[in-house]
C-alpha cells in the first residue's frame, strides 16, 4: 500500500478512535475530524467516498431509516437497507447532520440509543458504540478492498487499459447532453463559490475531451469527470444544478460501468 494511502488510514483509526470514547462536549468535533480526513482521501479512495455519499441523501434517511422515538429514552428504532451503498450513504448523511450539529448529537442518542441510565456521556458512547463504530469498519474494509485493487493495478498495468467509447450510442450522447444540462446550470448558479466554479468548468470540459476522444483512459473520466459531478450532486443536492449533476452521474456511471 502506497503512503499516502498508509498516512490516510492510520489517520482514519487515529481519528476514529477518539470519537468511540468521546464526552458529549468533544463528540461533534472529534466526528468532524474524521469526516474531513475522509473528505481529503487520496483520489482513488475520495472518487469513491463521493460516490457513497451521492447514493443516498439526508431525505432518503429522515424518510426510511429513522423512527419516531416514543418517550422512553432509546426507544426509537433505526432501519438501516440491506443494499451496502445505500447502507453507507446513508450513515455518512447521519454522520454528517450530527457533526454539523444540525442534529444534535446529545438529543438523538437519548432518542436510540440507552445505556442503562440518563448519563450523557455514557449515552453519547453507546452511540458510538453501536451506531459509528459499526459504519467506521465496514468503510474501511470496503476502501481497503479498493486500495488493494489499485494495488493490484499497479503491478499489472495492463490492467488499466486504453479503450474506445461508441461515440454514436445513445447513452453516450445521453452523458454528453447531461454533462453540457450541469456546465450551464453551474454557470447560471450563484451558490457555487466562484473559485469552485471555475475548478469544475475545467473538470468538465477536460471529461468532455477525455470522453470524446478516439481513445481514452477510463480511470481519467472517473477521476476528473465522475469526481466532478458526485461533488457537486453531493454540496449542492436541493439545488438546480446539483440535480442535474446527479443525473448526469448516474448516466456516466451507467456508461463506465463496462470499463
Amino acid at each position: 500500500m502506497n503512503r499516502e494511502i498508509s498516512r490516510f488510514f492510520e489517520a482514519y483509526e487515529d481519528t476514529g478512535r477518539r470519537i468511540y470514547t468521546a464526552r458529549a462536549e468533544d463528540f461533534a468535533r472529534y466526528l468532524r475530524a474524521w469526516l474531513a480526513n475522509l473528505d481529503n482521501a487520496p483520489p482513488v479512495l475520495g472518487l469513491e467516498v463521493t460516490r457513497l455519499c451521492s447514493t443516498t441523501t439526508w431525505s432518503d434517511v429522515e424518510a426510511t431509516v429513522i423512527s419516531n422515538p416514543g418517550s422512553m429514552v432509546g426507544s426509537g428504532r433505526l432501519a438501516w437497507p440491506d443494499d451496502l451503498d445505500a447502507r453507507i450513504g446513508g450513515h455518512m448523511a447521519l454522520l454528517r447532520r450530527l457533526a454539523s450539529n444540525e442534529l444534535d448529537p446529545v438529543n438523538f442518542a437519548f432518542d436510540y440509543f440507552y445505556s442503562g441510565d440518563n448519563n450523557i456521556n455514557r449515552t453519547i458512547q453507546e452511540m458510538a458504540e453501536h451506531l459509528f463504530e459499526p459504519h467506521a469498519e465496514e468503510l474501511r474494509r470496503h476502501l481497503e478492498r479498493i486500495a488493494e485493487d489499485v494495488e493490484d493495478e499497479a503491478v499489472a498495468p495492463a490492467s488499466d487499459r486504453i479503450v474506445s467509447f461508441d461515440h454514436n450510442s445513445a447513452i453516450f450522447h445521453e452523458v454528453l447532453a447531461s454533462v453540457a444540462e450541469v456546465d450551464e446550470r453551474l454557470r447560471e448558479s450563484n451558490e457555487v463559490p466562484p473559485d469552485d466554479k471555475a475548478r469544475i468548468h475545467v473538470e468538465i470540459r477536460t471529461g468532455v475531451d477525455l470522453l470524446k476522444a478516439p481513445r481514452t483512459r477510463p480511470q481519467a473520466v472517473k477521476l476528473v469527470l465522475l469526481g466532478a459531478l458526485g461533488w457537486l450532486a453531493i454540496e449542492f443536492s436541493s439545488s438546480a444544478v446539483g440535480i442535474a449533476a446527479q443525473h448526469a452521474w448516474n448516466l456516466l456511471t451507467k456508461l463506465l460501468a463496462g470499463f
